[in-house]
């Protein structure tokens, strides 16, 4: 996931939305991956499987991302109702989940007959859906990752040390060492002291620094200014 940053580029905030959602066995499984970043990338056309899957599936140039757009998929081309729709969300990252899938296989094919998608098409469109039955995400969650992403991203950005020393009060994370926490740090220019009998404290703070440089914001207090870097 964090490879296909620099190669996509996010410029707006529901860029990380999805993201966040497109690296997840679903998505992979489905082939929604490289399509969806030549199509970003605006080297491949923006098309879709078919004209009422268009609402479906513009906002994630035409590639199916989040498991709403599955259900939503299975309503507007499989003809199936509001239930099915439902049993398919549960079945979505379930023990049970291709079981469950499979179940509405046959309604599945004979609604997309009705809106002419037969053989390779269906079976095309039908691999997308059972491929979630490995687990994707909803769009409300990956809304809810790409806000802490993105105000994750804002504070490291400006104030750098106050955001390793609220990494630090919140250990064990489980994720990244605190070690490697501050490596990160000292290469984005904090400085970070060793432990001192006399003046370290309980929990990681921020005190100024006095230096040649210009003054920087870096401090807890900074963070709550009205008036906030863009």
């Amino acid at each position: 996931q964090m490879g296909l940053l620099p190669r996509l580029q996010p410029r707006r905030f529901y860029d990380l939305v999805i993201e966040i959602a497109l690296i997840r066995p679903g998505p992979i499984q489905g082939g929604a991956v490289h399509p969806f970043v030549r199509r970003k990338l605006g080297d491949e056309k923006v098309t879709y499987p078919h004209p009422k899957l268009k609402p479906v599936l513009e906002r994630t140039l035409g590639v199916p991302v989040f498991q709403e757009q599955l259900m939503q998929m299975a309503v507007a081309i499989g003809d199936c109702t509001a239930e099915d729709a439902d049993l398919l969300r549960r079945a979505m990252g379930s023990k049970r989940g291709l079981e469950r899938i499979e179940s509405l296989r046959e309604k599945l094919y004979e609604g997309m007959a009705r809106n002419d998608l037969v053989g390779e098409d269906a079976d095309a469109i039908y691999a997308k859906i059972q491929a979630f039955a490995n687990f994707g995400f909803a769009e409300s969650h990956s809304l809810s990752f790409g806000l802490l992403v993105y105000a994750s991203s804002w504070i490291k950005l400006h104030y750098p040390a106050a955001f390793l020393a609220g990494l630090l009060r919140a250990q064990p994370m489980g994720f990244y060492s605190p070690a490697t926490l501050v490596s990160d740090a000292r290469r984005h220019g904090v400085e970070v002291r060793r432990p001192d009998l006399h003046a370290s404290g309980v929990w990681a703070g921020v005190e100024p620094v006095l230096s040649d440089r210009m003054p920087t914001p870096t401090g807890m207090d900074a963070c709550t200014h009205r008036i906030q870097p863009p």
